[in-house]
């Protein structure tokens, strides 16, 4: 007998134990079912281990801003008079400057890989849990106190839909690994995880490092610190100057007393960084290494700078007591937005240095966020959501979670793609075949293919970015699956303009948005668009059938030893 599809679509996932490799795995069912209420949706997850963040605004305490009429001054004078460069045909279009580029200037003054190739500096920014709201291109009103970020973007391209994961460390681990979380992690590390990325999966760094790149990296690292082997340095990158963990106290380096154990958490490659601690607010420290890295390295070499930022992951720690800022904004904004104002003076030093060195014209930075904005608790009626249109937070699988604020500027972006804003989808994972294609290396990992990991899931889109294709190659996209050990998680796939959701904190109904007409995900279609959602959850139930188990145990507090040995903590 023929059942005719119904609305209402039994999606129940169960929790099952492999005997053979003893790992929780998710064993999916679908089912059709004529004019019954949807049963439970997950058996055997209950409580703290089905619970995710809640959805309400509060603040944290801190303090704030410098006057941006020297920040303006400064921009208009160095920041609009770079050479333009002449992108000539498809070629150009494509990525292939380096035509153009020998036509119009000394050939021997452009960076070049290994091979000879015309291989661009790539600076990666990464922001830490900055929300769609916290940027001045999605709230102008911001341009005042963010002029070097407002004018970056403007000027550059706008990435509208740039996704990511809800959390960290999942969400750089897809960015270096050009895996998406669900192939390699979909957990937050916390203070002394033994977890790190599988030794056998090559990074980004690594490739570009292939290529003849220098690698540098600065910041947050937070994808595993366990043993010497997982270290940045240990990992593709010439040089660390950062911290391990998800975040520490801007002013002395420590970890969070949350986590019951307060280490010191600054470090140059594998070693104590002595003498920078309690130095400086810890975001201007990093500015000031990115800007030595810069004015020491040869021009000639391509360069790979990941800076990942403190700001504005919670606490909010703002630099400077707030001024000069709207007396109704409420103190936790007023402190993001001072945070988010050390980004913006490092974005200018970044640029106006690389100007000096005639380096700009053959830069690509990208700057992007890890995970929407963490909505805090207690609510406060003054506080708008930091992620304000788009619905829900850090932790969630709406788009306030997972759609991040991203945009790209240097010399090396085509002239005709400058000034607009690119609505295609773009993955986090996507940047590892876009940065390979650019270097002129396979991004293909055989190394994890050979240990039996899985391959890359990334997608080369520099075509898009470039105005060569107008559509994006990436047009379907888990974007969260079933998180390990058996810990539930909103599980979400976005395929075209669609996005469903299953959530084991709502067990009345599924949820399917079209997120291009409706981004604040307030009108359910699961009722109305049957065949839409049907297809997308068959879609789902064979995505997740190769979904990793990541096992991210958290030592005892004693870890405190086990930090010291490894790293002579301080």
């Amino acid at each position: 007998m023929t059942l005719t599809p119904h609305p209402l679509l039994a999606f129940r996932v169960m929790l099952a134990y492999s005997a053979m490799q003893g790992l929780a795995i998710c064993a999916i069912s679908w089912a059709f079912v004529a004019h019954a209420s949807p049963p439970a949706l997950f058996d055997g997850c209950s409580g703290d281990r089905c619970s995710i963040i809640s959805r309400q605004v509060g603040d944290y305490n801190s303090d704030d801003i410098v006057s941006s009429l020297q920040i303006q001054a400064s921009i208009q004078q160095g920041g609009s008079d770079e050479k333009a460069i002449a992108i000539r045909g498809e070629r150009a279009r494509e990525g292939g400057r380096q035509g153009a580029m020998e036509e119009n200037e000394d050939v021997d003054s452009i960076p070049r890989c290994a091979s000879g190739k015309y291989c661009p500096h790539i600076m990666l920014l990464v922001g830490d849990d900055i929300g769609w709201n916290n940027v001045p291109w999605n709230r102008p009103e911001l341009d005042t106190y963010l002029p070097t970020m407002g004018q970056m973007a403007a000027e550059g391209v706008i990435l509208n839909r740039h996704y990511g994961f809800s959390l960290c460390s999942p969400s750089r681990s897809s960015l270096l690994t050009g895996r998406l979380p669900h192939h390699v992690l979909q957990s937050s590390l916390m203070l002394c995880s033994t977890f790190c990325v599988a030794q056998d999966m090559t990074f980004i760094q690594e490739k570009l490092k292939q290529a003849g790149y220098a690698t540098h990296a600065i910041g947050k690292w937070h994808i595993g610190s366990a043993e010497r082997q997982c270290l940045p340095t240990q990992r593709g990158f010439d040089t660390f100057f950062g911290y391990f963990t998800d975040a520490v106290d801007v002013w002395t380096e420590k970890t969070e007393a949350a986590f019951l154990v307060s280490l010191l958490d600054l470090w140059e490659d594998d070693q104590p960084a002595y003498n920078k601690t309690d130095a400086g607010y810890v975001d201007e420290l990093f500015s000031e290494a990115a800007v030595d890295i810069l004015e020491s390295h040869p021009t000639l070499t391509p360069l790979f700078l990941y800076l990942g930022f403190r700001g504005a992951h919670p606490p909010h720690q703002a630099p400077w007591v707030p001024q000069n800022m709207p007396d109704d904004w409420c103190e936790d904004d007023k402190n993001i937005t001072a945070m988010m104002q050390v980004i913006d003076r490092t974005l200018l030093k970044i640029a106006a240095t690389l100007k000096d060195r005639a380096m700009w014209e053959h830069t690509l930075l990208v700057w992007i966020s890890d995970n929407g904005a963490h909505l805090s608790v207690p609510a406060k009626a003054a506080c708008p959501s930091p992620n304000f249109p788009l619905r829900g937070g850090k932790s969630t699988a709406y788009e306030g979670g997972m759609r991040l604020p991203a945009f790209l500027s240097g010399g090396f972006l085509p002239s005709d793609v400058r000034g607009t804003t690119q609505d295609g989808n773009v993955h986090l994972a996507d940047w590892y075949a876009t940065f390979c294609r650019l270097a002129g290396v396979d991004f293909a990992d055989a190394r994890a293919e050979a240990a039996g990991l899985l391959s890359v899931d990334s997608l080369d889109l520099w075509p898009l970015l470039s105005g060569a294709n107008v559509t994006s190659a990436r047009q379907d996209m888990l974007l969260s699956g079933m998180n390990a050990n058996g810990y539930c998680t909103q599980m979400a796939m976005i395929t075209n303009d669609y996005k469903i959701i299953v959530d084991p904190e709502l067990y009345d109904e599924f949820q399917l948005y079209n997120v291009r007409l409706d981004p604040g995900e307030s009108r359910n279609l699961f009722h109305i668009e049957v065949a839409i959602a049907q297809q997308m959850l068959d879609r789902m139930r064979l995505l997740i059938r190769t979904q990793v188990q990541d096992d991210p145990k958290t030592l005892s507090t004693s870890c405190s030893e086990p930090m010291r040995e490894l790293y002579g903590n301080f």
